[in-house]
C-alpha cells in the first residue's frame, strides 16, 4: 500500500465526521429544544473536543493501523482489543448503509428513484472505486472534501444574510432523545487513526489532523446552528432561497458522499490490521494487486447491503452506541497507558452519554446482541491461529467438551480411523487427542498399542480416567512441538480436528513423518468451511493441501471432501515410503 501525506489525510478526517448529521439532526434539535438547540450544541460540541483530542493522543503513541482495536489492545489486551475493533467496524458498517440511504432519500428528491437499489449502488460504486487504488480513494476524497467546506461555507453566507437576533429569542425545552442526537454528527473522529499505517509521518501528521477536524467541526457547526435559527429555519438547504432548491439538494448529496467515501476507504483498513494482530481470520486480511484490501472492502459492502434495513433512527442509535463503547474503552486505555487527565474527562463524557443513550427507550438496545456475538467470534478466530489459546481453552472446557466430542462428527470419525488402516499389533499415535473420544475409537482394534497426545492437560485427565474404567490402556502425553518421539516410532498416525491448528502446517507434518515407521500410514479428520465460516488458508483447495503434505515429505496423499449439514469434512491419507 501507498502513503498519502497530510492534507489527504485531514480531507479524510473531515470527511468521515462531516455527513448526513448536520443535515437532519438540526431539524430534531431545533424543533423538540426550540431557545435550547444552541446551548446545546456548544455544550455537546466542547465535550466533543478533549474526546477527539484523547483519540489524537492515542493515535501519537501508536502511529501504525489498526485504532481503536490496537490502543486497546495494548492496554488491556486480546479480548478488549478485539471488541473495540468489532465495536469499531460497527458503527463503520451502519454508518456507510445509513449514508447509502441518507443520499438515495435525497436523490429521490430530484428523481424517482428506488431508495434501497440506489443506496447499494452507490456503496457499490465507492467500494470499487476505493478497490482500484488508494490514491483513486484519497484524491475523490480531497475534492469531495473541499466541496463540502465550500459548500457549508455557502450556506453559512446565505444564514448571515437572513439572520434576524430576534428569531433567537426562543423558549427553553429539554429533550433527552434531541440532546443526545446532537452528539452524531461530531463523532467519526478515529477513522483516521484506523489507516495510520498509510499516512507518512504518521505519529504527527494524524494526531494534527484529528485535532484540526475536531475545531474546524465545532466552529463550523455552531456558526451553522446559529445561522438557522436566527434565520427561523429548521434545516440547511431552508437557508437558500426556494429557487434554488435544486443546488441545495445536489449540495447536500456531495456532502454525504465526501463522507461515505471516507468510511469506505478507512473503515476498510481495520479488518487487515486486526489480521496482522492475530485478531480475524487471514481471509480478511487479503491485499488486491492494486495494494488495496480486497476482502475487508467487499464483505463491509455486503455487511452494509444488509444494514440498509434499518431505518435512519435505528441506525444512528446503534452508531451512537458501538461509537461510545468504543472511545470509552479507547479512554480507559489511554487512562491506564499515560494517566492522562484529559482522558479522565473523556471517559466521564463517554459515560454520561452512554448512561443517557440507555435512559431512552429505543433500538440503541440492538447494540447487546452485537456485543454477545463478539464473544463465539473471539473465540473461533482465536482457536483457528493461537495454539496457546487453544490449550487454555480446551483446558478450561474440559468438561464440557468431555459431553460434547464423544458425541459429535462419530461417523466420520470412524471413518478417520478405517482410514489408517490399523492391524493388531500396530503402535498408534492418537495426534490431538482431548478428551479421548478418537482413542476409544482406536482402542476397539484388539492388539494395538496407543500413545495419547494433546496440548491441553485437563482433557487428557478425563480421558485416562474413563480408559481406567473401561479397563483399556493407553499412554497420554503432554505434546510439545516438535513431536517428543524417536523417529520411526509409529505404525499409524491419527489425528482427529487437530490438522486445522497446525500454526506451520509443514514443519509440523515434518514431524509427524519422522516419528512414523516406513511404509506407515497417517489419517487425518480437518474441517473445511463450516457455518460459513472459512478454514486455513492451506485447507482450502485439495491441490494446496497435497503440496502441504508433499513438502512435508509425504506420498500418495489423498484427499476426500464431505459435506454434512453445515460442516464441510476433509478426510486426508498419506503415506511414508
Amino acid at each position: 500500500m501507498g502513503k498519502i501525506g497530510f492534507f489527504p489525510a485531514l480531507a479524510i478526517s473531515l470527511g468521515s465526521v462531516i455527513g448526513t448529521g448536520i443535515f437532519v439532526i438540526p431539524s430534531v434539535t431545533v424543533e423538540e429544544l426550540k431557545g435550547l438547540s444552541l446551548p446545546v450544541w456548544i455544550a455537546v460540541g466542547l465535550l466533543s473536543l478533549p474526546m477527539a483530542f484523547s483519540v489524537a493522543r492515542l493515535s501519537a503513541l501508536f502511529p501504525r493501523s489498526g485504532g481503536p482495536m490496537l490502543f486497546v489492545k495494548s492496554a488491556f489486551g486480546e479480548f478488549p482489543g478485539f471488541l473495540a475493533g468489532w465495536l469499531s467496524w460497527t458503527a463503520a458498517v451502519m454508518t456507510i448503509a445509513s449514508l447509502g440511504l441518507a443520499i438515495s432519500k435525497y436523490l429521490s428528491a430530484l428523481v424517482p428513484v428506488d431508495t434501497r437499489l440506489t443506496a447499494f449502488a452507490v456503496i457499490s460504486a465507492f467500494t470499487l472505486l476505493n478497490y482500484a487504488g488508494l490514491k483513486f480513494g484519497y484524491r475523490v476524497q480531497v475534492v469531495l472534501t473541499a466541496a463540502t467546506l465550500g459548500i457549508l461555507l455557502t450556506f453559512l453566507s446565505f444564514g448571515a444574510a437572513s439572520f434576524d437576533p430576534e428569531n433567537l429569542d426562543l423558549p427553553w425545552v429539554l429533550s433527552l432523545p434531541a440532546l443526545l442526537l446532537v452528539l452524531e454528527p461530531f463523532i467519526g473522529w478515529e477513522t483516521l487513526s484506523i489507516m495510520a499505517g498509510e499516512v507518512r509521518n504518521a505519529k504527527r501528521a494524524v494526531p494534527s489532523a484529528i485535532k484540526v477536524t475536531a475545531v474546524t467541526v465545532f466552529v463550523l457547526y455552531t456558526l451553522l446552528i446559529l445561522s438557522l435559527i436566527g434565520a427561523g429555519v429548521s434545516s440547511l438547504p431552508d437557508l437558500l432561497p426556494p429557487g434554488l432548491y435544486v443546488p441545495a439538494i445536489v449540495s447536500v448529496i456531495l456532502v454525504n458522499l465526501a463522507c461515505l467515501n471516507s468510511w469506505i476507504l478507512s473503515a476498510s483498513r481495520l479488518p487487515v490490521a486486526m489480521v496482522k494482530e492475530r485478531l480475524l481470520s487471514y481471509s480478511f486480511g487479503k491485499i488486491s494487486r492494486f495494494g488495496t484490501p480486497s476482502t475487508a472492502l467487499f464483505v463491509q459492502a455486503l455487511l452494509s447491503f444488509f444494514a440498509v434495513s434499518f431505518d435512519y433512527e435505528g441506525s444512528i442509535y446503534l452508531i451512537l452506541a458501538s461509537a461510545l463503547l468504543m472511545y470509552l474503552l479507547c479512554f480507559l486505555s489511554l487512562l491506564k497507558i499515560r494517566r492522562d487527565p484529559l482522558a479522565a474527562v473523556s471517559a466521564a463524557a463517554s459515560v454520561f452519554f452512554i448512561l443517557l443513550l440507555f435512559s431512552v427507550p429505543g433500538p440503541a438496545a440492538a447494540i447487546l446482541p452485537v456485543m454477545a456475538m463478539a464473544v463465539p467470534s473471539f473465540v473461533l478466530v482465536k482457536i483457528s491461529n493461537d495454539r496457546e489459546f487453544v490449550e487454555r481453552f480446551y483446558d478450561s472446557l474440559a468438561w464440557m467438551t468431555d459431553k460434547i466430542l464423544p458425541r459429535s462428527y462419530v461417523r466420520e470419525r470412524r471413518e478417520a480411523v478405517k482410514n489408517a488402516d490399523i492391524k493388531p499389533g500396530h503402535t498408534v499415535l492418537d495426534y490431538g487427542c482431548n478428551t479421548g473420544a478418537s482413542t476409544r475409537e482406536i482402542l476397539r482394534i484388539p492388539g494395538v498399542k496407543v500413545v495419547a497426545v494433546d496440548i491441553a492437560k485437563k482433557p487428557m485427565e478425563r480421558a485416562a480416567k474413563k480408559l481406567r474404567k473401561e479397563r483399556k490402556g493407553a499412554v497420554f502425553v503432554k505434546l510439545t512441538r516438535p513431536a517428543p518421539f524417536e523417529d520411526e516410532t509409529f505404525d499409524r498416525i491419527v489425528s482427529v480436528g487437530a490438522l486445522d491448528h497446525f500454526e506451520n502446517p509443514v514443519k509440523e507434518l515434518e514431524s509427524l513423518r519422522r516419528v512414523l515407521k516406513k511404509g506407515g500410514k497417517a489419517s487425518f479428520l480437518a474441517f473445511g468451511r463450516s457455518f460459513g465460516i472459512p478454514p486455513e488458508r492451506f485447507l482450502r483447495s485439495d491441490r494446496t493441501l497435497k503440496s502441504v503434505f508433499r513438502r512435508a515429505g509425504f506420498e500418495n496423499v489423498r484427499i476426500e471432501r464431505r459435506k454434512s449439514g453445515f460442516a464441510e469434512f476433509v478426510f486426508v491419507v498419506a503415506e511414508r515410503r
